[in-house]
């Protein structure tokens, strides 16, 4: 049985540059940005937080890094389990919903 997908409209309500670093045996790291999302919908997740780490350098521009930015993503809802850390590729079809 495959997990169920569903739709998310969320708001940015942060954005932090380096928010996670992972430390390889041989001595490299690499360094994720993060956006704290505050969620919208669907209603039984309404106000939930939900923090996203992005696997690529996000431009300037990037709606992920403007607050108060409304975006429009699917995702499997066992991904937004407690305890869980999401990277930007667990999301499909994400869309500027502002």
């Amino acid at each position: 049985m495959s997990a169920k997908v569903i739709d998310v409209r969320a708001r940015v309500s942060g954005y932090m540059p380096n928010a996670m670093r992972d430390h390889f045996d041989s001595g490299a790291f690499a360094s994720y940005d993060a956006s704290e999302l505050e969620l919208l919908s669907p209603d039984h997740l309404r106000g939930n937080h939900l923090t996203i780490y992005h696997t690529g350098n996000l431009p300037a521009a990037s709606s992920w890094r403007e607050v108060g930015k409304e975006l429009r993503f699917s995702i499997k809802e066992d991904d937004l389990a407690p305890g869980n850390t999401i990277f930007d590729g667990a999301l499909s079809d994400v869309q500027d919903a502002s």
